[in-house]
């Protein structure tokens, strides 16, 4: 399944969250770190949803 995430540019770093699922945010430094901590938030969504 894909999930459309938001991702945003703060002043000192970037934010991102999946709209469809409620919870699923992050924070980094980088682009590319904001996207690998929002597939484990994802993930971990799901597998704890059970």
């Amino acid at each position: 399944m894909r999930y459309e995430i938001v991702i945003e540019k703060g002043k000192t770093s970037y934010s991102t969250y999946a709209p469809d699922l409620l919870g699923c945010v992050a924070v980094g430094e980088t682009i590319e770190e904001v996207r690998e901590l929002i597939q484990e938030s994802i993930l971990l969504l799901f597998f704890t949803a059970n």
